[in-house]
């Protein structure tokens, strides 16, 4: 199924779930039953109410994830957007536990704490007040129910609650918002910098840099809504070098994913650098401040490319692009004309021998 149509379906199914959860809630109430709610049923509410534009005023936070930092992050991130762009108050929770953990969790955590300095600024969990709505986790029943039966009629199995490979990571019913209005991030991505750069000095680019990321790993071809093949990127780099040669840009391309470098030997004999299996928050910091991005279809390259003040390549996934972000196609093809204009701008901001990011004078916002 695509992934629009299953958004869609997704929204659908919760919006129904809601109003079924509602209705049962007070039916009970009118009878003089016992309510019983769910733990879902407030959020259900909440949700109902800013489906129908009648919200009040929210408190709301992230919490309780225990899925990788880009996802993490990028929930963090589209809570700030959602908060600001419609008038509610962001409650910052610290990350607790962070998946694919490179050193001991509590050192991890808070490394990752400190890049993204998302708490910065922001009202603290343990502040007074009413409890906030957590906005990241919520377990769609009525569209795992209906995707499940979907599924056994097309002979397919379903897979397992808890296997990781359901949508609520990705669909959460608030999350959607910033997917269908993604330019309400212009809101936040200056404070999304600000807080970066508060305990961070900015890498200093001798050269333009372009950095590829690649979701491998735990990503394989047989994950075919999230696996790029090298060859769709690969002509996506090319495209981006001759560019660059025909403005006369000198530069260095490096490739981040995970893998063995045979993986990548049609980029490796192409003269990028392989950074392969390395630290997870050195390989944040090369993606967002470097002055080109190939993003992959990622939560991770996602998050750089908020921050980040450099030309994005965006290839189309579930989350979608900002405004400026270029898109490319499944050849790996894009809008060449609209890369050398930004390019023409990069090159304009950029000062002798540094790569211009913010500290070297160009704006925090886009």
């Amino acid at each position: 199924m695509n992934w629009k149509l299953r958004k869609w379906l997704y929204l659908a199914c919760t919006f129904a779930e809601a109003v079924a959860v509602i209705a049962v809630r007070r039916t009970r109430r009118l009878l003089g039953l016992p309510a019983r709610p769910h733990s879902a049923d407030v959020f259900l509410g909440v949700f109902l109410r800013h489906a129908l534009g009648r919200q009040r005023r929210l408190r709301i936070t992230c919490r309780d994830r225990t899925d990788g930092v880009g996802a993490q992050a990028h929930t963090i991130m589209s809570a700030l957007c959602f908060a600001r762009a419609q008038g509610h108050t962001y409650v910052h929770t610290p990350f607790t536990e962070i998946d694919h953990a490179e050193w001991p969790m509590d050192a991890w955590v808070a490394a990752w704490e400190q890049l993204f300095n998302l708490g910065e600024g922001e009202i603290a969990l343990e502040s007074a007040g009413p409890p906030p709505i957590n906005y990241s986790t919520f377990h769609p029943r009525l569209y795992h129910a209906l995707k499940d039966f979907i599924a056994r009629l097309a002979n397919r199995t379903a897979p397992p609650a808890g296997s990781g490979r359901r949508e609520e990571r990705h669909f959460q019913p608030l999350f959607y918002f910033s997917d269908c209005h993604p330019d309400e991030y212009d809101r936040v991505i200056p404070d999304l910098r600000r807080k970066y750069y508060r305990h961070s000095s900015p890498l200093q680019n001798r050269q333009l840099t372009v950095a590829i990321h690649m979701r491998r790993g735990d990503v394989t071809p047989a994950h075919r809504q999230r696996f790029t093949p090298n060859a769709e990127v690969l002509e996506t780099m090319r495209r981006v070098r001759a560019l660059l040669e025909v403005h006369g840009q000198e530069h260095v391309i490096s490739l981040h994913s995970v893998g063995a470098a045979s993986d990548f030997a049609e980029f490796r004999d192409s003269g990028v650098v392989l950074s392969l299996n390395v630290d997870a928050i050195w390989t944040m910091r090369q993606l967002i401040e470097a002055d080109i991005l190939i993003m992959s279809r990622s939560s991770f390259s996602y998050v750089a490319a908020l921050i980040s003040d450099g030309i994005k390549l965006y290839e189309p996934f579930w989350h979608s692009p900002l405004a400026d972000w270029i898109g490319c196609d499944r050849k790996g093809r894009f809008d060449e004309r609209a890369f050398a204009a930004q390019l023409a701008g990069l090159i304009r901001n950029r000062q002798p021998q540094v790569s211009g990011h913010v500290s070297a004078g160009k704006a925090p916002g886009n």
